[in-house]
């Protein structure tokens, strides 16, 4: 078996010369990768809570204001009342279908 020439040195003495070619610079490398996107999805994580937050007061808001005329609509009108509630469903269903 013959040996063929290579074009870099080995230096055993001071470790290899690139450290994404010692196993321990690769780890490390991994390891600050997964800190940066831990981070990042906690931090995006965060910010989803606080818009849904957001959205669920806004609509709890809107249902205060929609209350008192449906209450009002339902004791004037209650066919037209609940004729309207029927097209807001088959609408919403026609829409959760796609």
């Amino acid at each position: 078996m013959v040996r063929e020439p290579t074009d870099h040195r080995l230096n055993y003495k001071n470790g290899a010369r690139n450290p994404n070619e010692h196993p321990d610079g690769i780890a490390e490398a991994v390891s600050d990768r997964f800190k940066d996107a831990t981070e990042d999805l906690q931090q995006r994580v965060g910010q989803v809570a606080e818009q849904a937050l957001q959205y669920a007061e806004m609509a709890q808001d809107a249902v205060k204001q929609f209350k008192p005329f449906v209450r009002k609509s339902l004791k004037e009108k209650p066919m037209t009342t609940l004729a309207g509630f029927v097209m807001v469903g088959f609408v919403l269903g026609a829409l959760w279908k796609k």
